[in-house]
């Protein structure tokens, strides 16, 4: 954004080096009157206008991003909140976050809050503020709209969103006369993540680059020649007539040249594009392909690097770690709870340098080649921020001298490995469900310079609401998790599959479950995609055995965004690099037992007698008026929708009455049409069909 897109320097009156000493130092009231002072700064550079505050903002920013690993947990809180505050370029979170509603450009929406502890006279006695950006222009800018009153609910209609972005908006009063109850004007404020046009309607194909056209030794299996971006140039028109409408590159990012047997993951430069599949002039002539055919190329975003033969630029900011013998050495990739990825090198996420490489090196990928999304890997953990090593950096040498200078310390040069500390363990995050500082800056850069950029974000952790709430859309594994469970399966994060006891198998009605947890707890008009497997796991073939056929139904049929793996829709069995799969009851910290996690629907009560209303008059409620206990009504619309519609209650999964033992398959593309003729001529929500559709998936399973 260009909100920061600025020289990164250290003040030249010397707030840089007071503060830092005061965080570093041990007495940690001067880390808390320093964060004060942070937040004073922030609202004052606000006062008078962003634009003449650059270096200020630069500053603050740089000192902020450093405090999200800070030991004292109150200043890692309240880095959180204000490096928000500073992204956001207003107050409105300064307090709480702001509720969040998903929508996408084209979509309209309406805001309706009802007052239930104030009394308004008038419309004109409100006005409705909304931060955001433009057709016209991407710089945020502040604009109103006419408030209307309907027997106390306070409505806003809003033209279409024209762009991708974040709106944040709030009603207040038009003079001092109007007092809102503070119960009421908690309500009356929210914000509108607005994806790319189109994003609800997306089908996506993961395809894994080295294995499309890649040839083995039938003797030893032994990889002869691996896959190239020309082969999969040629694979395109096959799954446009598919249905696809965007297709997901993986691993095509540079690796180690002189390691044939170097994961795609293990990427040496993140904005270079791999040697060994065709280089760039392959690859621009495949994303020039993709986009004629009108889908939407995806490449990978990578936190990590390679240990070795990594470019040079990401040598300073390696962080370390120690091991038990003192030996010091770079901290291998890690998603905060165990290491993933031994071959790869964490960079220090407390340095701002870091974000702005990062994301300097997508926006290079969208604008030399024109990729137009990013999944990004271990995106839950972003950015991944581990606990200070405190012995280590203030250890002292045989003068007394620190061994460490005070910038290394601030930066957390040292770190535990594996002890995840900074955003995903703040109470910020956790309890009052603010965004997550590095996807906020993240989504708002790229949607400045390109509005119709996808950010999706592979999630585990049960991390979905928050990601979303950050401006994310969610790649979750939860059901196919839940679906190798129902098989005596449990898929994990790295994607091996083993056994698991009887007692701790989900059913169908897991799903069912799954749904309505979402629909509860995810921020409304949330987008999901869906898989049945992942570039990791087995496919579904091996994993799910024939309920794959009716897995691949479920996931089309399910309120979301499907995503097949290449191979996947032709039932293919083995790929290269794909993990192993063993029968033996193995426990593992990656094991996740959904039916412990989610919450379970309380008994059904006998109904009683609805009383009959007099006839005086009186009038129901309006449904509109069952408010959750969060707060407003924002509900969208637009022409041409078929997301989240119903599929015909008569429709059978079940292959009863089909003269056949199994079912008939159809491909993706037939299954999505027949989705959305049938979701054009119902207007209620899937979800009040799905325990239909679950009864027969659960008979149809048992019959397999």
């Amino acid at each position: 954004m260009a909100l920061f897109s600025l020289i990164r320097k250290k003040g030249s009156d010397g707030k840089f080096e007071r503060w830092a000493n005061n965080f570093v130092s041990e007495d940690d009231q001067l880390a808390v009157a320093s964060i004060n002072e942070l937040q004073a700064e922030i609202l004052d550079a606000q006062k008078v206008g962003y634009g003449n505050s650059l270096d200020k903002l630069s500053l603050l920013e740089t000192v902020l991003v450093a405090l999200l690993g800070h030991p004292v947990p109150f200043v890692k809180e309240r880095s959180v909140v204000l490096l928000n505050v500073l992204y956001d370029g207003h107050q409105l979170q300064l307090d709480e976050a702001l509720p969040v509603t998903v929508s996408c450009v084209g979509e309209t929406p309406e805001i309706a809050v009802p007052l239930f502890y104030s009394h308004v006279e008038h419309s004109h006695s409100l006005k409705f503020r909304i931060f955001g950006p433009s057709a016209e222009q991407s710089q945020p800018a502040w604009s109103e709209a006419d408030v209307h009153l309907n027997d106390d609910v306070v409505e806003v209609s809003l033209p279409p969103f024209a762009r991708s972005g974040f709106y944040d908006w709030i009603i207040v009063s038009r003079d001092g006369s109007v007092v809102i109850e503070i119960d009421d004007e908690k309500r009356l404020r929210g914000r509108f993540i607005v994806q790319p046009a189109g994003a609800r309607d997306m089908v996506i194909t993961e395809i894994p680059v080295d294995q499309v056209g890649a040839t083995w030794d039938e003797s030893t299996g032994e990889l002869t020649s691996r896959g190239s971006f020309d082969a999969v140039v040629e694979k395109l028109p096959e799954l446009k007539l598919r249905g696809s409408s965007a297709v997901y590159l993986m691993g095509a990012l540079e690796r180690p040249n002189d390691d044939s047997e170097a994961s795609p993951f293990n990427v040496t430069d993140r904005k270079r594009v791999a040697t060994v599949l065709g280089g760039a002039k392959s690859f621009q002539n495949l994303v020039r392909e993709i986009q004629r055919l009108d889908m939407i190329p995806i490449l990978d975003g990578i936190e990590r690097v390679a240990r070795n033969r990594a470019h040079r630029k990401y040598r300073p900011f390696m962080v370390q770690t120690v091991d038990n013998t003192g030996a010091m050495f770079t901290h291998p990739g890690t998603d905060g709870r165990e290491v993933q990825w031994e071959q790869s090198g964490l960079l220090n996420y407390r340095d701002i340098r870091v974000w702005d490489l990062m994301i300097e090196e997508i926006k290079y990928l969208a604008n030399e080649y024109g990729i137009r999304g990013v999944r990004l890997d271990n995106g839950q953990s972003y950015p991944p921020i581990m606990a200070l090593d405190t012995e280590e950096m203030f250890a002292r040498d045989p003068d007394g001298e620190l061994h460490y200078s005070k910038s290394e310390i601030f930066y957390g040069l040292v770190v535990k490995a594996n002890e995840e500390v900074g955003y995903w363990t703040s109470d910020s995050a956790l309890e009052f469900n603010y965004p997550n500082p590095f996807l906020v800056k993240f989504a708002r850069e790229m949607w400045h310079t390109y509005p119709n950029f996808y950010i999706i974000s592979e999630c585990h952790f049960q991390r979905e609401a928050l990601l979303t709430s950050s401006g994310a859309i969610v790649h979750s594994v939860r059901v196919p998790q839940i679906l190798a469970s129902i098989g005596g399966k449990s898929l994990r994060r790295d994607g091996t599959v083993a056994g698991i006891r009887a007692d701790k198998r989900s059913s169908a009605r897991t799903l069912s479950r799954l749904m309505k947890n979402e629909s509860m707890f995810l921020p409304k008009g949330a987008l999901v995609i869906n898989c049945t497997c992942t570039h990791l796991s087995p496919y579904p073939s091996v994993m799910l055995g024939r309920r794959a056929w009716v897995a691949v139904d479920i996931i089309h049929f399910l309120p979301g965004i499907p995503m097949l793996l290449y191979g996947e829709e032709t039932g293919s069995t083995y790929r290269l690099n794909m993990a192993p799969v063993t029968n033996n009851e193995e426990d593992s910290i990656y094991d996740v037992n959904y039916d412990s996690l989610l919450p379970r629907s309380p008994r059904k009560k006998k109904p009683i007698a609805e009383p009959t209303l007099p006839k005086t008059g009186m009038k129901r409620s309006s449904s509109k008026l069952a408010l959750r206990k969060s707060g407003s009504f924002l509900n969208m619309k637009r022409e041409g929708s078929i997301s989240n519609l119903a599929k015909s209650a008569s429709q059978n999964l079940s292959p009863a009455g089909s003269g056949a033992n199994t079912p008939r398959r159809q491909p993706v593309s037939s299954r999505r049409r027949r989705r959305t003729a049938l979701q054009q001529r119902s207007g209620n929500p899937l979800t009040e069909f799905f325990p239909s559709i679950l009864n027969r998936f659960e008979m149809y399973l048992s019959q397999i």
